[in-house]
């Protein structure tokens, strides 16, 4: 019984409990309980930052030896362009064909936004927060890309629609793997211009290598800003939403 209850220990921490029918194991007491949440909360961490300095690692690799940045997307039939934070070569190659660049990391990058710049591109920073993503940060992301030509935002009979502009450029979106905060702004992006489902959308996320054990309650916030769309739409363009 203790080796079944090891087994159940290590699968749980790795997320896997689901293989296992818990019913079958012995009830341990409130303390014994509270002693094995901790353990495994803790073993989640550990093993989520092991996997997570992995990716890091990976990723560094990849800046050297590709010419597009580590965890790279096109998106079909749009503008938008994602991934990790790329080198500046990297970043170079895209700026041939990039007009904005977003980065959602917490700190602007000098180095970058003087490439970008001297290219002739916007360079943006929203300092994006995983723990509680903002409405008025999707605001001012859609904003900009009104005010740069990418989007068009129109209102009829009460509703108001954003579509991409006819030969609007393209505009890359990062953090710094490219899964998290540009995987949530890369769905917002298709929930609201591309008209995709939130569900489509957030499987688009996921395939873009969103850590969900990490940050599961994304799914919940996209899905809630999807329900938003209407009036979203109306505080980033107020003058639409009054001629709608």
């Amino acid at each position: 019984m203790q080796n079944k209850r090891t087994i159940v220990f290590i699968m749980n921490a790795i997320g896997l409990s689901d293989l296992f029918d818990s019913s079958c194991f012995d009830p341990i007491s409130d303390g014994a309980e509270q002693a094995y949440r901790f353990c495994t909360t803790t073993l989640k961490k550990i093993v989520s930052a092991v996997g997570i300095a992995f990716e890091y690692l990976y990723h560094m690799a990849l800046r050297f030896i590709q010419s597009t940045p580590p965890n790279y997307w096109e998106a079909y039939a749009s503008s938008l362009l994602t991934g990790a934070f790329p080198s500046m070569a990297q970043l170079n190659n895209l700026m041939q064909r990039v007009a904005v660049v977003f980065d959602l990391r917490s700190t602007p990058c000098s180095e970058e936004e003087g490439l970008v710049q001297g290219k002739g591109g916007v360079y943006v920073n929203i300092p994006f927060n995983l723990e509680s993503p903002k409405a008025d940060h999707v605001e001012f992301f859609l904003k900009t890309l009104i005010d740069n030509g990418i989007l068009n935002l129109e209102g009829k009979e009460g509703t108001l629609t954003l579509s991409e502009c006819e030969n609007a450029p393209p505009f890359f979106v990062h953090c710094t793997f490219g899964a998290d905060r540009t995987g949530f702004m890369s769905a917002i992006y298709e929930m609201f211009v591309l008209n995709d489902s939130a569900d489509r959308a957030i499987a688009k996320m996921d395939a873009r290598g969103h850590h969900k054990w990490m940050y599961p309650e994304l799914q919940d916030q996209l899905r809630a800003m999807a329900g938003q769309k209407q009036e979203i739409l109306r505080r980033v363009c107020p003058s639409a939403a009054s001629a709608a």
